[in-house]
Parts: C-alpha cells; sequence; structure tokens
C-alpha cells in the first residue's frame, strides 16, 4: 500500500514540475511579446522600424526585433527559473541531510 502511495506521489511531482514548466514557458512568451509590442509602439527614433515615405507604410527592422523578443525571453525564463532551481537544491539537500542522521 505504501509503494501505491509513493508512486502517485511521484507522479503528481512528475505533473506539477511539468505544470510548472509550461505555465513558466507561456508566461515568458507573453512578456517577450509585450516588450515587442512596447518597443514597437514606442519608436520615435525609427530603431525597430524605418518609415520609408509616410508615418502609416513602416519596414520592420527584425534583427532589432529578434533582441528585444529573445533578451525579453530570456529574463523571463531565468527569472522563473530561480524558484525551480531554488526548490531543488533544498530539496537535495533536505534528502541529504535526512541520510546522515538517519545514520
Amino acid at each position: 500500500m505504501t509503494t501505491k502511495r509513493y508512486g502517485k506521489a511521484k507522479v503528481n511531482k512528475k505533473r506539477i514540475k511539468a505544470i510548472y514548466l509550461l505555465v513558466s514557458i507561456a508566461l515568458a512568451l507573453i512578456i517577450a511579446s509585450l516588450m515587442v509590442y512596447v518597443a514597437l509602439d514606442h519608436n520615435p527614433q525609427g530603431e525597430f522600424g524605418a518609415y520609408s515615405n509616410d508615418m502609416s507604410s513602416c519596414k520592420y527592422q527584425y534583427g532589432a526585433i529578434a533582441s528585444v523578443f529573445l533578451g525579453g525571453l530570456f529574463a523571463s525564463l531565468f527569472f522563473f527559473g530561480i524558484p525551480a532551481v531554488l526548490v531543488w537544491i533544498i530539496s537535495r539537500c533536505i534528502g541529504f541531510f535526512s541520510l546522515l542522521i538517519k545514520r
């Protein structure tokens, strides 16, 4: 009976990790997209879009836009990854010290 409970707990931990990973990736993509939107919306000097003849047509500078998107994505993933890494380190330390105490 205890092995089944342990098995279910292990499955639940894997499911929680997968859900956390998917939610953090989705939030990171949303934040990076919002950063690109803000960069394009507040573009007075034409860094992200060069205006050709009038203000209605714009040729986008995809390299600059990609750098903003990737920078926001990596920063968000790093920010959301810190709690996961801390929980992993703490759980490993607790497991290690509990083994030491049992001996």
